[in-house]
């Protein structure tokens, strides 16, 4: 090991940066095991409790989303500051403090947040304070006795965006804070994702912020209204706080879901009213003519349009394949009575996160990772009059002309921009800089373009399946304990000759999740591939992980694994046969978009108590088009 120390540059300022340096990436893991679990070790045994070690960690983040409204909040009147008394009901002091605190304002004309720091007390350190100069503001804080688990800190801000990365423990984060324009719509608000997606760029990455680390969480005042029809009248809904067929008519969702804008971003089930407009001052919405609105005084005779009625702030998250089953959303809501000082209501969600310890110090081990049948595809028509849940991205071309425009070289050009249009092959890339000593790059991939309908009536355009060649991988580290938590970055590459380097920002991306690698028949995979921050296509493979020598093939923490899984099998089984506790999961599937796994358990069951074969075989059927088929009604992963 060596340590270097040279002067670098940092906002105009010369520092002396010291570093250590290391032969390989090999050298520097090894390093950083022992220097992350001496002082563990030596705390356990100073209290004693033996070298019982955990790989993991629970804590609990608080994330918040405030428009302040900028030109109230600038008024002469101070009653239109934020004050103390309103924060215990934004953000409540509780028996169990949150471990990470994150605020997001919009429009915030004066910097409150030494009174957040107040009102937290002395138990918290401020991590980040930075705002934009259009009055887009982010917060940070963090529970004292953290504070040594944080690294890899980063900020970027662009004009109406601010996003903060951090690395607790082993787990990283980012948080962005945004404010859509008000202008346009959906159309506008989806080309301003994209640019945003273009434009937000971490300084140690090419790779852009959706994909780079284990959860992303989007907050901020997205500006999608709601547009008011003559067949149902929000005010009726707003009324009996029919909140689940008020929110059908919520464009983001329509965005999130069919259009594939924010692809891979999840949101929690919205159970609170609309959090815009409100009359300031009040708990009541804002109509066209300025009068009282709240749910207990409009009348059948006073019921004129509410002005943007809209949930126009949210908290949306995404997590990579390897972290998705690490963090849940325990609280999702609003908070009205303390929105005094604004026309905006704050929103605020809880969520439990686990976070992964460093890998423990342990003997080398030799292992490979092979990745075969490789094969990418992309929604490329809506055919037989169906609806597309892409069709919004990836535009209604037929058949037809989209076989000729193959055939003269294009596979791109389907939106403005596209960066593959004319290219007749690809190369795929992939890279974990915790695994691997350096990106590897896949054999030249050329086209072999097909197409396939589905059910439903898409079509999807493969452009090539199945490939027999074979991409290896040597991770530096070999515990499968580690390995199973972690994953790779891919990045769709024109050529087998560049890199995600050469063409930084503008290259289609995705995550491969190395769970179940470690198997006799290996893992396959099918991941969505964006290009900034939209679907652009989907790649398949499969993983297989295999180690040099028959002792080490058996991870040692194989038995307690599958003991663990045979408790939760017969458990979940238990509940399924209950129909009040099964009621409750469908629930609770529901609000994690997963209710068609419970619906083919609940078809299966059925099906096995056919004994007729000719009518076990039509139903066998019935099942493989909603379940199976490509892009199927109810398709389970």
């Amino acid at each position: 090991i060596r340590w270097n120390g040279t002067e670098e540059k940092h906002n105009n300022q010369n520092e002396f940066v010291e570093r250590f340096a290391f032969t390989s990436q090999l050298e520097r893991e090894r390093f950083y095991e022992v220097c992350s679990w001496a002082p563990i070790v030596a705390n356990m045994n100073e209290k004693g409790g033996g070298r019982v070690f955990l790989t993991s960690e629970e804590i609990s983040i608080f994330v918040g989303t405030w428009n302040l409204s900028v030109s109230l909040s600038m008024g002469k009147s101070a009653k239109y500051l934020p004050i103390a008394e309103s924060l215990h009901m934004f953000l409540p002091k509780i028996d169990r403090p949150n471990d990470i605190i994150v605020i997001g304002c919009q429009e915030s004309g004066v910097d409150w947040f030494e009174m957040v720091q107040a009102h937290l007390g002395t138990h918290y350190i401020k991590l980040v304070s930075k705002s934009t100069a259009t009055n887009v503001r982010l917060v940070i804080f963090v529970l004292r006795k953290h504070f040594h688990k944080i690294s890899h800190l980063q900020q970027v801000s662009l004009a109406r965006t601010i996003a903060f990365s951090l690395q607790f423990n082993e787990t990283t984060l980012c948080f962005i804070n945004t404010q859509f324009p008000k202008e346009g719509g959906l159309e506008e608000r989806t080309t301003y994702w994209k640019s945003l997606i273009k434009d937000l760029r971490f300084k140690s990455c090419t790779y852009d912020v959706t994909t780079q680390f284990h959860h992303v969480f989007l907050l901020g005042d997205l500006n999608f209204s709601m547009e008011p029809t003559r067949e149902v009248k929000f005010e009726d809904l707003i009324v009996k706080k029919d909140w689940p067929n008020l929110i059908k008519y919520d464009p983001l969702h329509a965005d999130k879901f069919l259009a594939a804008a924010f692809t891979g971003f999840c949101e929690g089930a919205i159970n609170f009213g609309p959090t815009y407009p409100i009359k300031a001052g009040t708990t009541s919405y804002l109509r066209g003519d300025c009068q009282n609105t709240s749910s207990s005084n409009i009348t059948s005779a006073n019921q004129d349009t509410i002005s943007g009625c809209c949930w126009s702030d949210r908290i949306l998250w995404k997590s990579n394949p390897s972290s998705s089953k690490m963090l849940g959303q325990t609280f999702y809501s609003s908070c009205l009575h303390s929105s005094l000082t604004s026309d905006h209501a704050p929103v605020s969600a809880i969520f439990s996160l686990i976070t992964h310890l460093p890998n423990l110090p342990h003997t080398p081990v030799s292992c490979k990772l092979s990745i075969t049948k490789l094969a990418f595809r992309r929604p490329a028509s809506t055919g037989g009059g169906g609806s597309s849940r892409s069709s919004g991205s990836f535009g209604t071309s037929t058949p037809s002309l989209l076989v000729s425009s193959v055939a003269s070289g294009a596979i791109g050009g389907v939106w403005a921009g596209d960066p593959y249009k004319g290219q007749k092959g690809f190369a795929i890339e992939f890279n974990n800089i915790d695994l691997m000593e350096s990106p590897v790059v896949s054999p030249p991939l050329a086209l072999d373009v097909s197409f396939a309908e589905t059910p439903g009536g898409q079509v999807f355009q493969t452009f090539f399946g199945e490939r027999t060649d074979r991409v290896e991988i040597t991770p530096i580290t070999g515990t499968w304990e580690y390995l199973q938590y972690q994953s790779l970055s891919l990045a769709v590459l024109l050529s087998p000759n560049s890199s995600s380097d050469t063409v930084p920002y503008n290259f289609a991306q995705g995550v491969v999740s190395l769970q179940g690698s470690y198997s006799p028949e290996g893992a396959k995979f099918k991941v969505p591939v964006t290009l900034r921050g939209s679907l652009f296509g989907y790649l398949s493979g499969k993983l297989k992980l295999t180690y040099e020598k028959e002792s080490e093939k058996k991870p040692s923490a194989s038995a307690p694994l599958l003991r663990d899984h045979e408790r939760n099998m017969e458990m979940l089984l238990r509940i399924l046969k209950i129909p009040s506790a099964r009621s409750i999961l469908e629930d609770f599937l529901k609000i994690q978009y997963a209710e068609e796994n419970l619906e083919f358990w609940c078809t299966t069951q059925k099906w096995r108590e056919i004994k007729n074969d000719a009518e076990r075989g039509e139903f066998a059927g019935q099942i493989f088009k909603r379940f199976f088929a490509t892009n199927a009604e109810s398709e389970i992963n």
